[in-house]
Order: C-alpha cells, then structure tokens, then sequence
C-alpha cells in the first residue's frame, strides 16, 4: 500500500531533540558505543540516554534499564542490539511513548524466511503505536547542519554542504564518507541509510529532501523500487528544482541475487528502469564512481545550457580521449566558430591548426601555460554552442601555473557556463593540494577525463529546458 508523508514526518531522524541507544556497553566497546561516539564527536547538542540492564552510568550519561524508565521525551530510539531481540524493544519504545526507530541489526528479510517473519512482526508493532522504522540492516543518518550522526563505524566530521544521500547500503556513512571528507567537496547536508525498507524507502526521504532548504542536489543508491510508478513520479517532479543522479545496483543476474543477499531487495529489470530515468531527466549512474562525479558538479555548478562541450587541454592525447569520451555520452562538440580562431591566433603559431578538442602546447611556447589557458578557454566561454569547458593538464614542474588565479577568472567571466578541471598524473598529495582552492571556488576537479566527461553530461542533463527555476547550486562553505 503507498505511504503518504507529512512533510516533517522524517525530522526525528535527523534533527532529534533526544536519543535513546541500546546496545552500548560499559565494560567493553559495542557498536552502540561507536554511535554515541559519533553523536559527541560531530558536537550533537541534544539528550543521550544510553540503555543498559543495569542502569548506572555509559559514557558519561546517565543510563537507564529501559526505555519506560526515560522520564523525558524522547525523539529517537537507536537500535543497536542482536535481531532476536528487536521486535521486543519495538514494543517496548511503543509503550514510551517512542515513534522514531533505527534498526541497525541485519538478519530479517535480507536472510530468508525466519528473518522475513521477525520484520513482519516489527512493522505490526509498528503500525499499532504509530512508530516509522528506518531499516532494519540500517546505520542511520548523517546530519552535518545538524550536527548528528548515528552510525556504527567511526566517522570523520563531515563538511558541510548540500548533497543529501539516500543510499540502500551504510556504505555512505563507512568507506565512502572518509572520501568526501578528504575531498572536501561534496560538502554533504544529509545522508540516510535505507537498509531493508521495511517502513521508510527512497520515496519517504525523496519528499524529505525535497522540502530540505539545506539539499539542493539529490543522490540515490538502489537496489530495488518497490513501487516504481510512484517513485519515478515524485523524483520527475523533484528533479525540476533540484538535480537526482541515481546508480541503481543489481543490474545484472548475479547482482540482482546478491542485492536479494545484501537487503532482501527484488531487483527489476535495469534496461526498464534506466529508461525510464531517462525519460524524466533524471541523471542514471552506472557507478559509484558516475554517482560521486555526478553529484560533485551539481553541488558546485550551474546547470548547463546546452549539450555543446569545449575541451582545452595541455596534451595531445587529452583531446583525443576527451574527444572520444564525450561522443560515447552523447555530449556535442561544436567546431570553432571565426570568431573564436581569430581570438587565439595571436598566441598560436601560423602553422598549427586549432580545433575543438584544443591541444595549446604550441600556445604555451608563445604565451606561457597560465595565458594559454587563459586565453583559449576565454576565447570558447564566448562562443553560443559551447556551453561547458573542460580545461585538461598535467602537474609536472614544466606545466605550473597558478590556477586559482586562471581559472578563478575564467569562472567569474565564463557567462555562467560550467568549467572543470581535470588533472592527469599526479601523485594524491599533489592533486588533493592542486584541488582544494579549485574546489573552494566553484570548479570541479577530476583525475581523469571519464571523470570530467561525467560531470559535463551531468549538468547537461541537469539543464534540460523542461525543468522549473532551480534553487541555486552554488556550494557555500559553512564556517563552524
């Protein structure tokens, strides 16, 4: 039966005023302890309440036998305890008068008829005291404005920013947020771990971010829609203000059947699905690779006007590959117009012939690399049928320059067209260093050109002409 939500009605699970947490130990270290952990390590400012059989003190907190003996509201109950034991708390938060539960352990529709029954019989208890369930097989939520995390493995603090995440794995809140917080950008606004959906699914947390002022791009990682129709139309109305790159896993036979192993999902055909993204404009992934460049350039950029890519590059072989790379995503390369030739003839030799791909090693001889790039992409930004740069380059001693000026520059002058960078070759100290300021200022930075290719047809597709007025993209670095 389809679900309606309340606009606020996932606000507990990720700006509680309270928390509850079973499962954390006073002698050793469970991973209700890692959760708590995480909770103070981010700076959450609301009320712990640690459940322990013998009461007395956890970490700090005071700790209570059960749930019914809390005295204070509580918004939120976190349950990091064996599967066996799940529906019994269920029950017993019901009875507290508790209506939010995460429900960490896996082992119910994920493994077979057992686990299957045990779900069926949270989701009763569920329904009878009016409790929405997050999971189970979930870690939780990320909340960086909020300052609120509940996962059970140790997290970096997180920057902020306004990526959200819905994601059928807790692989966003383990390997994958240490990547963002090195990264720097995406800053990420929130993440939600779905697990086996037996209540809350991707549909619930799309409406969420929908009305979220802090999301203004949207990432799905799936393994399965239950109710396909409804999903694909509130993401086509969502998608109109705020871009949704989605990777759908099981898409093969053997993934299909580990997606039914990981969360208990049944996974459909992929050729049905992917198509119908594409008839919304909703931006398919393939990859988590595609998903992480995809929501990386939406979350700094604009919205492409068009299809129409222009590539500078400092090597030769980036122009072919580049030049190879966007034919396969169905991006266009518009041929350089008079107007563009004669702009960046003054620093090109009489003899080399300049296209688009543009290789400026010639150039550099003349005018040096920062002017070369400076110039050409200058020369493309004004050209109509271009509407994204690519600027390619290596970072070897010969090819320095300051691109922060360069390209910081290029960007304020660029008409509102989107410019990434990608840098080739370098070591990961370099690139992170060779990044960062890029990154502070809007520009996207890739390590390779699949990368850069991506992030082009993702804000291609994300400017398509049938969307509404978007909320701007533009990533604001939050002080604190």
């Amino acid at each position: 039966m389809m679900k309606t939500l309340k606009e606020k009605e996932l606000e507990p699970f990720f700006n509680p005023k309270s928390v509850c947490v079973a499962g954390a130990s006073k002698s050793g270290w469970k991973l209700g302890n890692v959760v708590i952990s995480n909770m103070l390590r981010f700076g959450y400012g609301g009320k712990i309440f640690p459940l322990h059989p013998d009461g007395g003190e956890l970490m700090g907190f005071r700790a209570y036998p059960s749930s019914l003996e809390i005295d204070e509201n509580v918004d939120l109950a976190i349950a990091v305890i064996p599967r066996d034991t799940v529906p019994s708390f269920v029950k017993e938060c019901g009875e507290a008068g508790i209506r939010n539960i995460v429900v960490c352990a896996a082992g119910f529709s994920d493994c077979g008829a057992v686990g299957a029954k045990l779900e069926s019989e949270i989701l009763r208890s569920a329904r009878k005291y009016g409790i929405r369930i997050l999971g189970p097989n979930s870690v939780g939520t990320i909340n960086t404005h909020g300052k609120f995390a509940t996962s059970l493995l140790t997290l970096d603090v997180l920057e902020k920013g306004n990526v959200s995440i819905a994601a059928q794995t807790g692989l966003f809140q383990a390997g994958y947020e240490r990547m963002f917080a090195s990264l720097e950008n995406p800053g990420i606004s929130k993440v939600i771990s779905l697990g086996n959906k037996a209540d809350i699914d991707e549909i619930d947390a799309l409406k969420y971010f929908e009305n979220d002022s802090t999301t203004h791009v949207i990432g799905i990682y799936t393994e399965g829609v239950k109710d396909g129709r409804h999903f694909i139309n509130v993401a086509k109305r969502i998608s109109r203000r705020k871009p949704l790159v989605v990777l759908k896993g099981g898409r093969s036979s053997a993934g299909a059947s580990s997606a039914f192993g990981h969360t208990g999902s049944l996974s459909g055909p992929q050729e049905i699905f992917s198509g119908a993204l594409k008839q919304v404009s909703i931006i398919p992934a393939n990859s988590i690779n595609e998903l992480i460049w995809g929501i990386k350039a939406l979350s700094l950029c604009p919205p492409a006007r068009g299809q129409g890519v222009g590539v500078v590059s400092i090597t030769g072989a980036g122009c072919v590959l580049s030049a190879d790379c966007l034919t396969e995503a169905g991006l266009c390369i518009p041929e350089l117009s008079l107007k563009t030739l004669e702009r960046i003839e003054r620093i090109t030799p009489s003899y080399f012939k300049v296209s688009n791909p543009a290789d400026i090693w010639a150039a550099v001889e003349t005018g040096g690399i920062g002017e070369a790039f400076r110039i050409f992409l200058d020369a493309f930004a004004s050209q109509d049928n271009i509407d994204i740069l690519i600027a390619i380059t290596t970072l070897v001693p010969e090819s320095t320059f300051e691109a922060e000026e360069v390209f910081g520059e290029l960007k304020s002058s660029c008409q509102n067209k989107p410019l990434i960078a990608t840098v080739l070759g370098a070591k990961p100290e370099e690139y992170w260093q060779w990044s960062k300021p890029l990154e502070r200022i809007g520009i996207p930075v890739y390590d390779s050109i699949e990368g850069a290719v991506y992030a082009a047809k993702s804000l291609s597709l994300a400017g398509n002409p049938i969307r509404e007025k978007r909320e701007s993209p533009a990533y604001v670095k939050t002080e604190g």
